[in-house]
Formats: structure tokens, sequence, C-alpha cells
């Protein structure tokens, strides 16, 4: 029987850089995942926000800023090996849905289209 690897941490300048690319320079926001739970940057130490993948990692995902969001330990450790918008479908009576997540997500991920934050954005000015 093979050992699973045990996956790397991701590193915390990557964290940091996550988390100025879609929140800036404030020191706290709502999970982009629930939009309920409170997360909060605190320099040099990350404990109380992680960065989520989109496309997770079992299912080809990188550990880059386009994959990753910083979202709630809570939001992150449910999510498991989901993809981002399976996870969303499947808890749509639970948290606002995204309707700018379709089945060619995925599709558009692989060939580095996917402008996440622009959409992000774009779909919060809407409410």
């Amino acid at each position: 029987m093979e050992k699973k690897q045990k996956r790397k941490n991701i590193n915390g300048t990557v964290k940091r850089d996550v988390w100025f690319k879609y929140v800036g320079n404030k020191a706290k926001a709502k999970c982009f995942c629930c939009r309920k739970n409170e997360i909060f940057f605190c320099s040099g130490v990350h404990n109380t926000w992680q960065a989520g993948h989109i496309i997770s990692h079992n299912n080809g995902g990188l550990a880059e800023i386009n994959n990753l969001h910083p979202i709630c330990k809570q939001c992150n450790n449910a999510m498991n090996d989901e993809n981002w918008d399976d996870y969303i479908s499947r808890h749509r009576n639970l948290y606002h849905s995204l309707p700018f997540l379709n089945e060619n997500y995925y599709k558009k991920y692989q060939k580095g289209i996917v402008w996440w934050q622009s959409l992000y954005r774009m779909h919060l000015s809407r409410k």
C-alpha cells in the first residue's frame, strides 16, 4: 500500500499576496465563501483565515494566486476536496449563490482566462 504524500502548506508570501489581491490593505473582510464570518489579516500570522482553492488541489488546482481566495477556516474545512463552484452549488440555500460560476468554469481556469476577482467584484456591485 502506497503512502499518500503530505501536501505542503501554502507559502506565507502567496497567502499575503492573495489577501492583498482580493481584499487590499484592509485588516478585515468577510469570508469570500459564506460572506458571513469575518476574517482578519495579521501580518506574519495567517491563523484567522485560509487561502481556499477555487479548483481543489486534488482536482489539479495549483496553489497560485489566481486559484486561491481568502476564506474562513470553517468553509475551507467543509470544502475539503471539492471545487469552489461545486461547494457553493451544494450550499446554495445557506450561502449567497454566485451565478457567474458555471460548468465551464473549470475549463476556463485551465485555459488561464478566469478573471475571478473582476467577476466577483462585479457580482458584489450588483447587490
